[in-house]
């Protein structure tokens, strides 16, 4: 059939030539070759003090970043944080970011900014408006709430593709939960993802005594305006076993939200972006960047003017 079909381009007037792959990952699956981007669009001096930087990195890795985070035993498998390659710091503490003014060229923060208050968002938004250099660029990435209170609407329990793996032993052992995910309702699995403690799929030494039930969301819903929802589960907060949880939801993200706080601080150019569309070249790289759960997540970037 292969054949047939080059003969028939053949004779219509077609070249057809043998692609050779090249050699190698093209988007730099190797940080090391990677760098060749970076080492063109920014100084040497920007490069080999590693003044772009990754907040609440976890297991990431690359030579010209630097990792901001806290160790914890919750990421201690990933971490690596006895490497000296951490630069600690406590989001919960609401103190300026340990990085000069008008020195980083990007900041990134990735499925983070839904585990911390809005004070340590705003915290962190802030400062890093004042550690970026005029022109630097910040990209934000976690779960788009507006999606999941769509599905919410809609009943949609497919959407929650992760109900199949964390219905597995191993993994809803591993992540605190009662039973297999596929066991409770969609009402359930939405309130996770705003407070995580506050889902009745979570242990009872795992979060706090009071959780919501189903007939509160379903009667939230039939009465509120999306945020006030938002904003109902997210009161069940209990931030004083965050650092003991770090792995668990406390806050609640969509576009206006993080337009708002981004505004606020002083950020300009502010843009809803998508999956590996970064304005700023190696922010592109998506074997580093945007990998976690693309398909529920929002992306949101913005310029320091």
């Amino acid at each position: 059939m292969k054949t047939l079909a080059r003969k028939l381009l053949s004779s219509m007037g077609y070249r057809l030539e043998r692609i050779t792959p090249p050699q190698g990952d093209l988007w730099g699956g190797n940080p090391l070759q990677d760098l060749d981007l970076y080492r063109r669009l920014y100084s040497a001096d920007s490069v080999d003090r590693k003044r772009f930087y990754n907040v609440g990195a976890g297991g990431f890795r690359h030579p010209a970043w630097t990792n901001v985070d806290m160790k914890s035993d919750w990421y201690a498998s990933v971490q690596n944080a006895d490497s000296g390659e951490l630069l600690e710091y406590d989001l919960l503490a609401l103190v300026p970011l340990p990085i000069g003014t008008d020195s980083a060229e990007v900041f990134y923060s990735s499925h983070t900014l839904e585990h911390i208050p809005n004070a340590a968002a705003d915290n962190l938004i802030k400062e890093a408006h004042r550690a970026l250099k005029p022109g630097g660029v910040i990209r934000l990435t976690m779960p788009d709430i507006d999606l999941f209170y769509d599905a919410l609407v809609r009943n949609d329990v497919d959407f929650w593709y992760q109900r199949h793996t964390y219905s597995l032993e191993n993994h809803w052992r591993g992540n605190g939960l009662k039973g297999p995910m596929s066991q409770f309702s969609i009402e359930q699995s939405f309130i996770e993802i705003i407070c995580s403690a506050a889902s009745e799929m979570k242990s009872a030494e795992a979060g706090l005594p009071r959780r919501i039930t189903d007939e509160e969301i379903r009667s939230h819903l039939a009465s509120d305006r999306p945020e006030e929802l938002f904003e109902f589960v997210a009161g069940h907060k209990d931030t004083s076993r965050q650092k003991e949880f770090p792995g668990h939801h406390v806050n609640w993200w969509n576009y206006r939200k993080l337009h708002a706080g981004l505004e606020q601080a002083g950020f300009t150019d502010i843009i809803r972006s998508g999956y590996g569309q970064s304005r700023c070249p190696v922010l592109r790289n998506t074997r580093f960047f945007d990998s976690t759960h693309p398909k529920h997540s929002i992306y949101v970037e913005a310029r320091k003017p």
